[in-house]
């Protein structure tokens, strides 16, 4: 058996909606395509830029103060 990595680049990631306003202890998930198709590595890390405003646990994002 031969294994043979995809040197296909992602090109471009788009999310199923451009914005979005959730309130405290309310959660939303966001869902990306991640393009091409055949792209290599398509795994789509996520994290907040302020984990005391707002919690992202696989795409799901949770409010937790305003901010």
């Amino acid at each position: 058996m031969k294994v043979i990595a995809s040197t296909n680049p992602v090109t471009g990631v788009v999310l199923d909606r451009e914005e979005a306003t959730i309130g405290t202890g309310e959660s939303l998930e966001l869902n990306a395509t991640v393009s091409p198709e055949d792209a290599g590595l398509k795994s789509v890390t996520w994290s907040s830029s302020d984990n005391s405003v707002a919690k992202v646990d696989g795409g799901v994002v949770t409010g937790v103060k305003p901010g």
